[in-house]
């Protein structure tokens, strides 16, 4: 059993203690933690030392369409010859182009619940395989 340590904090470190507290959960339900997002977050005048040694602590967050878009690009390798367009085939679109904007670098569109089924289903691949992080994406 893991021994427990008690500090005694004043009323001021407590308070500074809880408002890190808050401030570290924001910043964790947010896409990914960044130093900006802490600082502009962060109360005026306060000092971030304690709240960035935290925050460096804590594992980098990806979005769901973030994990969807990478899996589906491997699943474009692995089951399309890396062509895009045989997969879009396969889904039946009736513009090509609807793939590429999911899989753009810049602004993509993102893939939602229903399609990412969709998509799973034409790749021959399990329920929910396209939400499962399996590399960095």
């Amino acid at each position: 059993m893991a021994k427990q340590l008690s500090i005694t904090l004043d009323d001021k470190q407590q308070a500074v203690l809880e408002e890190i507290t808050r401030l570290h959960s924001q910043v964790l339900k947010s896409d990914a933690p960044t130093e900006r997002r802490v600082r502009d977050a962060a109360p005026r005048g306060r000092p971030l030392r304690a709240l960035r040694e935290v925050t460096r602590a804590a594992p980098p967050l990806q979005s769901i369409y973030a994990i969807r878009r990478y899996n589906l690009r491997t699943l474009i390798v692995a089951r399309f010859g890396n062509v895009p367009a045989r997969m879009a085939e396969a889904l039946g679109f009736g513009q090509r182009s609807l793939i590429y904007s999911y899989l753009a670098a810049r602004k993509p569109k993102q893939i939602g619940f229903i399609q990412a089924r969709r998509m799973e289903r034409v790749g021959r691949r399990p329920p929910h395989w396209l939400d499962q992080p399996r590399g960095s994406a």
